[in-house]
């Protein structure tokens, strides 16, 4: 009987296969802060193109490319890429919040409202509905439209997490500056 010669590779672990497999090598090297190498497994270097092993989920595989690009405040590649997410699956509330914190990060803050407000319509697992509402005050707060941010901010503000907490102090912030605004608007009276 003939001995079984091993290849050198066979020792090694075999390369994932599957795309869940995939996904869990981005998601270990997200954690380890390797988004370069993350965005390098998922897409072609140099273009706009998933690699083969991500097509399977577009939507999903774009949307850990943008993350990978904020975190790397490359904020413009990180719209581009949640703007590729939505195009797979235009409902995805997350990716809507994701594309409209780019913007906001970017100074764009109309377009901010407005990705926000297209997330709160399309959200259909009503997940991301909290980060939408909470977001979408930020934006028309920095448009300086602090009435309509405290109705953004009034949806939240109940919740005992780290959004309620937030959208609360933004409200308290927001009530302060519409007042201002208002007493600032007011006529004086002229003594002559």
């Amino acid at each position: 009987m003939m001995p079984t010669v091993r290849s050198k590779t066979s020792s090694r672990k075999s390369a994932p296969v599957t795309y869940e497999e995939w996904c869990q090598e981005a998601y270990k090297l997200d954690r380890q802060g390797k988004h370069l190498a993350q965005i390098s497994l998922i897409k072609h270097s140099n273009t706009w193109r998933l690699k083969n092993n991500f097509r399977a989920n577009a939507n999903h595989s774009w949307y850990l490319v943008g993350c990978a690009y904020f975190y790397l405040c490359k904020y413009e590649w990180a719209a581009k890429a949640f703007q590729k997410a939505l195009r797979s699956q235009p409902e995805d509330g997350l990716a809507w919040w994701a594309l409209g914190t780019s913007y906001s990060e970017l100074g764009r803050y109309y377009s901010a409202y407005r990705a926000y407000v297209r997330g709160i319509r399309s959200e259909y697992n009503r997940k991301a509905l909290p980060r939408l509402y909470y977001n979408l005050g930020n934006a028309l707060f920095d448009m300086k439209k602090f009435d309509e941010a405290i109705v953004m901010y009034s949806k939240v503000q109940k919740r005992r997490d780290e959004i309620g907490g937030m959208a609360r102090k933004n409200l308290k912030l927001s009530k302060e500056w519409a007042l201002y605004l208002k007493e600032a608007q007011r006529p004086r009276s002229s003594r002559h």
